[in-house]
């Protein structure tokens, strides 16, 4: 920096400045001679004003004296007097952090493949929690508590303890490096089950006993009887996996 200007200079440890995160404080420096900003990296646009302007980094305050930095020198500090300099605040938006990932990045395979993991894993989530559902509520059969209980305490096995044998099953059959292999593994879920098994306990059993009569299969029955009134369920669970 030129030493023109009356302000002292010196030298500096280059390991401070070396961080683009580095926040530094706003400042301009008003004298006879020229005027020194210090402003924030993400900041680059000032008023200009008959007198130069420069750009300056306040680094920290020693007494009534500012140590400064020139961002495009970093090799020297400027000390500046506290009385002579003038907080300048900006505000800006940051768009680029935007473009540039759409930039880098192929945003539309990540969205795409997104789309059709969380489109296929909740249709095929809905399907098998529901069938469970409809056995376990509508079914008569030996062992039909035991079932529901085995299905329930699932939940208190943390994920953690499964993730080495899901991942061995993963790859025995084939599904690395595969969008199954992010579908499959979660496509039935003890809480679906039971939120679903229930709702379908307070469905009136005349209904089913009269498409029974109609000489509808059970399949018949799930689909065109059961699974309709209860879509609200299905909603919640659709929306709250």
């Amino acid at each position: 920096m030129s030493p023109k200007t009356g302000l002292e200079t010196g030298s500096k440890t280059a390991s401070v400045y070396s961080s683009k995160n580095h926040v530094w404080g706003l400042v301009q420096v008003k004298q006879s001679g020229p005027v020194y900003e210090s402003k924030s990296r993400s900041i680059n646009r000032f008023k200009n004003s008959s007198r130069v302007v420069k750009q300056l980094a306040q680094i920290k305050r020693i007494g009534i004296n500012a140590k400064m930095v020139d961002p495009l020198n970093p090799g020297e500090t400027v000390k500046v007097p506290i009385d002579k300099r003038e907080k300048i605040r900006e505000f800006k938006i940051q768009w680029q952090n935007y473009v540039d990932p759409l930039r880098k990045y192929d945003f539309l395979l990540y969205f795409k493949n997104s789309t059709f993991i969380t489109v296929v894993a909740t249709i095929i989530t809905l399907i098998i929690n529901s069938m469970a559902a409809y056995a376990l509520s509508i079914y008569e059969f030996r062992g039909k508590n035991f079932a529901l209980v085995f299905v329930i305490g699932t939940l208190l096995i943390p994920l953690t303890i499964i993730l080495v044998p899901v991942f061995y099953v993963v790859a025995n059959f084939g599904m690395i490096n595969s969008l199954w292999g992010v579908i499959l593994p979660g496509a039935a879920t003890p809480t679906g089950v039971f939120l679903l098994r229930q709702y379908m306990l307070t469905l009136p059993r005349e209904l089913i006993e009269a498409a029974r009569m109609d000489h509808a299969s059970e399949w018949a029955i799930y689909w065109r009887v059961v699974l309709p009134l209860s879509i609200p369920a299905i909603a919640v669970l659709a929306i709250f996996p």
